[in-house]
């Protein structure tokens, strides 16, 4: 959980006991807005409601800060760590998409996705990572995009309205998701 406030802390629970587990502070200022654990759950990535939507990877078992860095001026809605590259996450929000990259210890290198002629930039409200090297993200026009690494590859009509939501349960070994 994520609290709002000067100092928020970040606290991590037992689910099954709801037993406090740990306790994270001292990076974000005015609150923390996400939380996602990492394939492995060892490592927690949360934005922060800033202005600068400030984003921070923890590994959250030893209490340590592993990378924080100022993300973007425009609201972040969603994140997700990408499954096939281990540390490697994604930010999404108003009219952006980022692909973060874990380029040495402590080390991210942002990238924005690249729309190519498939697609526009568009305000993305909902991110989930695929076994692949692919992510899709939920759009505010109802619309699926499926990319893979930062490149738009695809746009799947999903909706009449926006897609607030997305979790892949399974992908199947024709790409697809079941």
């Amino acid at each position: 959980t994520g609290e709002e406030g000067r100092s928020p802390k970040i606290n991590v629970w037992d689910s099954g006991t709801m037993r406090l587990i740990c306790t994270l502070k001292g990076f974000h200022r005015v609150g923390v807005a996400h939380l996602t654990f990492s394939p492995c759950g060892k490592r927690l990535l949360s934005t922060g409601a800033d202005k600068d939507h400030s984003v921070a990877v923890y590994d959250w078992h030893h209490k340590q800060l592993l990378f924080a860095a100022r993300a973007t001026e425009a609201a972040i809605y969603a994140c997700a760590f990408r499954i096939s590259q281990g540390s490697s996450f994604v930010t999404c929000g108003c009219k952006h998409i980022s692909f973060w990259s874990s380029i040495g210890p402590g080390l991210y290198e942002q990238k924005k996705g690249l729309f190519g002629r498939i697609g526009r930039v568009q305000t993305m409200l909902c991110v989930a990572s695929l076994q692949s090297s692919r992510t899709v993200s939920g759009t505010a026009s109802g619309h699926l995009y499926v990319w893979d690494d930062r490149n738009l590859k695809k746009i799947v009509k999903a909706h009449d309205t926006a897609v607030n939501a997305l979790y892949a349960v399974n992908e199947g070994v024709d790409g697809l998701v079941s």
